[in-house]
C-alpha cells in the first residue's frame, strides 16, 4: 500500500501515506496487513484514550493478532474503545440506557469529536505514533499487554485473576495482560515493514503484579501515597 487513500467510508477524506504500510504478525504464523482505515481508527482512539500513545496503539495490535484474529482490526477497535465505539454514541444508545453517568452531555460531545476528527486535525504526535507504528519504527514498550482501562483495577484482577498490571497512570489508564497472553515470548506480536521488523523498547517485558499487588498500592494510595483507583468509563 503505496501513496494517497482514502480513509473511512463513513468519514470519506484523502490522507497521504508516505510509504507502504506493514503486516501485524505473529510468532505462530498470523499475518494481517494494516490498511489505511485502521490508521485512521487507531490514532482517533489513541488521541480521546490516554497519554501514552504507544502503550495505547501496541495493546490494540496485540489484543488484536494474539487473541481476536478476526474482522478487521478498526472492527477491534471500534468495539474496545469507548470514545469512538457506535454503541456510545447518542444517549438513547443502549450502553447509554444501562450507564447513564457514562453519558453526560461532555462527554457525547467528546465522543461524537473522537469520531469524526479529521486525520488532519488530529495530533502530529499521535498522527506520527499510528504512522510509526505501521512501518515497524515504534517500539513496544509493553508485550503482552492486550487490556487497558481507567476504572478500579482491583475490580479488574477480581474478574481476571490470572492477569498481570504492566503499567499504571496516576489519574489515567492501567495495561494488563491476558490470561492467554501472559506466555507469549515479548516478541511474540510484531510488525514487518520491508526487511524492518518492529522491536521491544528497552525496559519491556518486565514483571507486573496482580490482584494482591494492587489490593496493596490501593491501600497506600489510601494513605496519600499512590491509588489505583480511577473513573469509570468502559465497558465499550
Amino acid at each position: 500500500m503505496r501513496g494517497s487513500f482514502y480513509l473511512a467510508p463513513c468519514y470519506a477524506q484523502r490522507v497521504t501515506v508516505p510509504g507502504d504500510l506493514g503486516v501485524l504478525e505473529t510468532k505462530d504464523g498470523y499475518r494481517y496487513q494494516i490498511t489505511p482505515d485502521d490508521l485512521l481508527w487507531l490514532a482517533r482512539s489513541t488521541q480521546f484514550e490516554g497519554a501514552d500513545h504507544a502503550a495505547t496503539i501496541w495493546a490494540f495490535a496485540q489484543r488484536f493478532a494474539g487473541i481476536q484474529r478476526s474482522g478487521t482490526f478498526t472492527d477491534l477497535i471500534r468495539a474496545y474503545s469507548q470514545p469512538v465505539n457506535p454503541l456510545w454514541d447518542e444517549a438513547s444508545d443502549p450502553k447509554c440506557i444501562t450507564s447513564p453517568h457514562r453519558c453526560s452531555p461532555e462527554t457525547l460531545a467528546r465522543r461524537q469529536r473522537a469520531r469524526t476528527i479529521t486525520w488532519a486535525e488530529l495530533n502530529p504526535a499521535v498522527r506520527a505514533a499510528v504512522l510509526a507504528f505501521a512501518q515497524a519504527s515504534l517500539p513496544n514498550p509493553l508485550p503482552r499487554a492486550t487490556d487497558f482501562a481507567s476504572y478500579d483495577v482491583r475490580q479488574w484482577l477480581r474478574l481476571n485473576p490470572t492477569a498481570q498490571i504492566l503499567k499504571s497512570e496516576p489519574g489515567g489508564n492501567w495495561y494488563s495482560t491476558h490470561e492467554r497472553s501472559n506466555g507469549w515470548p515479548v516478541d511474540f506480536v510484531y510488525v514487518r515493514f520491508r526487511d524492518r521488523l518492529s522491536v521491544v523498547a528497552s525496559g519491556g517485558g518486565s514483571g507486573g503484579f496482580g490482584f494482591w499487588g494492587a489490593f496493596g498500592l490501593g491501600v497506600l494510595g489510601a494513605a496519600g501515597l499512590v491509588g489505583l483507583v480511577f473513573a469509570a468509563r468502559r465497558w465499550g
